[in-house]
């Protein structure tokens, strides 16, 4: 298990996933596909750590701007 990426959340994830499910949902659906088609079997290609720093700012601007941003402290399962 891993704590999600995104600062101030606590949530622990699966190491295959890249962020929390609330997390996940906002990040825009081209963002999450580029997320996707870059890790390979836990391999990450090239461009796979700007794409997630991209996601990384954008939600944490979204946060900014009252979305939510520090769900409760839970243990997600390893779908997704």
């Amino acid at each position: 298990m891993k704590i999600c990426p995104i600062p101030g959340c606590v949530v622990l994830i699966a190491p295959a996933r890249f962020a929390c499910h609330e997390h996940w949902e906002m990040i825009p659906k081209p963002l999450r596909d580029t997320i996707t088609l870059l890790r390979n079997n836990g391999v990450h290609k090239e461009g796979y750590d700007e794409a997630c720093a991209s996601a990384i700012e954008q939600v944490t601007l979204k946060a900014k701007r009252g979305r939510p941003n520090v769900p409760e402290i839970k243990r997600e399962n390893s779908d997704g």
